[in-house]
């Protein structure tokens, strides 16, 4: 889940909660109200004032039931409130331990490779063959200088290679970043 539709669940879900606490509270208060009436009917005697009574304890125990299921849904949102809001805190950490997981995922093909490596490789690869494309056009066009075939770019296997490539690479790029700077 992202941030955003944690955010609208966690909304959602409180509203659930206020509106739960408020059908408590009504049912808290019918309930004091009913009991109050069933208490003023203690000292009455009848058949009337039996019958009153009978039908105030059925509601009393008709609203206490649903004052018990209000209370155990008003919980449950609760504890999603909790529930949500511990996700929403520990979501950027998930996301931190997915991208750790992505960059320590192998390749399926060689496990001691990691799969950025071998992303490397393909790319060193396609570089080559590009340069290798290069020097053909150019040996059709006549454009080299010298008549020896060209040969193609030896493709990297070995980590000696790579390290190679990679020793080249960061030479290169100093080399470009001490070059003087052109002022105006």
């Amino acid at each position: 889940m992202s941030r955003d539709e944690i955010a609208e669940a966690l909304a959602l879900t409180r509203k659930v909660a206020a509106g739960r606490m408020v059908r408590k509270e009504e049912l808290e208060a019918e309930l004091l109200r009913l009991r109050g009436q069933r208490q003023s009917l203690d000292g009455v005697a009848g058949a009337e004032a039996g019958e009153l009574g009978a039908e105030l304890e059925a509601r009393i125990a008709e609203r206490t039931g649903e004052l018990a299921t209000c209370e155990a849904e008003l919980r449950a949102a609760l504890e999603e409130v909790a529930s949500l809001t511990k996700l929403g805190r520990d979501a950027p950490i998930a996301a931190a331990k997915a991208v750790i997981a992505a960059a320590r995922a192998r390749d399926p093909e060689d496990p001691e490779r990691t799969l950025e490596e071998a992303a490397l490789d393909r790319v060193r690869e396609h570089a080559a063959e590009l340069q290798a494309e290069v020097r053909v056009g150019e040996e059709l066009r006549g454009d080299s200088g010298d008549q020896s075939p060209a040969t193609p770019a030896p493709k990297p296997s070995s980590k000696d290679t790579d390290a190679d490539a990679d020793a080249a690479a960061r030479a290169e790029f100093e080399a470009l970043r001490n070059r003087p700077k052109k002022t105006l």
